[in-house]
């Protein structure tokens, strides 16, 4: 008997499904939705425009430091000061860090902040609670304030910029800000100067006075010992000198007699002031006399120079509208090319639907 023929099991698909990706067929589709995707890609960039609309521009303030020159800090190291041992030198290069960390301070960011009431212009009249007074500082000033230093451990160029939505105010505000660093750091320097010198002033006061007592103490104990003496050559009955070799070296002093021996009592008794017996007392009045002397002129010391002091900027940095635009434009192409995908395969799926239902 011959087999007959297998028929197609009815579950197996009439056809195979084609998994490649039809690029004339997507830009079938695409051209068919092109209305739906210019909607889309205008109502984003709408969006954008209106962004920009509301936005305030930002303009961006920027100055630039040079460490100062030599004869800018000399009137710290005035009168010789550089020849008194224990006092600070100061250089070119520590009197510049001085002033580059006192710009990046809170604290001086702070003290600005609050001597020129900048709240007042941040809250715009309006109310403002106390916990937000911290936070419109952190954000609105302090970190607005951006130093830039080019390359790692050079600060021979260095520039601060400050970012704010009025561009006068920008320049304005760094310049004073500036201003008020450089004084800082000058008055500190001053401070710290005038506080090493008088230090120094008082450990020679010090060191005198301690030299003094010594040599009170000293004699003192030479008038008691020449007392002593004096009451031996009463008794030997030596009035007046017999000093020899032998005397001096058994230390006899009663040997000077008594006339001698109580006339330097009477001059020791009598002698108001040591100092002219301790050629050590005098150099140190001299270092305490070269202390005393030194004047520190304020308005001859720098401790930055500016190499370009900010302008009121032309431009703002803040939104870029070219570059917000285009991301619009980008955006909005991706997300109309997405709907029109999205309406092409619901409109397909209907008509599919119809079909089967037919």
């Amino acid at each position: 008997m011959q087999k007959e023929p297998q028929e197609t099991p009815s579950y197996m698909p009439a056809y195979q499904q084609d998994d490649e990706i039809d690029l004339f067929e997507l830009w079938d589709i695409l051209w068919k939705q092109k209305t739906l995707i210019i909607m889309v890609t205008f109502l984003v960039t709408m969006i954008a425009i209106g962004y920009l609309v509301v936005t305030k521009p930002i303009y961006k303030a920027e100055a630039f430091f040079l460490p100062p020159l030599q004869q800018d800090i000399q009137g710290l190291n005035v009168q010789g000061v550089q020849g008194v041992q224990g006092v600070q030198q100061y250089t070119i290069l520590s009197v510049y860090e001085a002033f580059l960390n006192n710009l990046q301070s809170r604290q001086l960011r702070q003290q600005f902040y609050n001597e020129h009431n900048l709240l007042a212009w941040y809250k715009k009249d309006r109310e403002i609670k106390s916990i937000e007074k911290a936070t419109i500082f952190q954000k609105n000033f302090y970190e607005k304030l951006a130093i830039n230093i080019p390359k790692k451990n050079n600060t021979s160029f260095v520039s601060l910029s400050f970012e704010l939505d009025d561009a006068a105010k920008s320049a304005e505000w760094l310049n004073q800000y500036i201003d008020f660093v450089a004084s800082q750091t000058q008055q500190q320097l001053i401070q710290s100067l005038t506080v090493e010198v008088e230090s120094k002033k008082t450990d020679i006061t010090d060191k005198i006075a301690s030299i003094r007592a010594v040599a009170q103490a000293r004699r003192l104990d030479r008038v008691v010992r020449l007392q002593e003496a004096l009451e031996i050559a009463k008794a030997a009955g030596i009035k007046d000198s017999r000093i020899n070799q032998t005397a001096n070296g058994l230390n006899m002093e009663y040997m000077r007699g008594i006339k001698a021996i109580d006339r330097e009592i009477q001059l020791l008794n009598a002698r108001k002031s040591d100092d002219p017996f301790f050629g050590k007392i005098n150099d140190l009045k001299q270092q305490y006399a070269y202390l005393d002397g030194i004047k520190i002129d304020a308005k001859a010391i720098r401790v930055v120079r500016l190499d370009q002091m900010a302008a009121e900027p032309e431009k703002p940095v803040k939104p870029k509208k070219l570059l917000v635009i285009s991301i619009a434009i980008l955006l909005g192409g991706m997300l109309g090319i997405f709907a029109a995908f999205i309406r092409n395969a619901v409109k397909k799926r209907k008509e599919d639907i119809d079909a089967v239902t037919a």
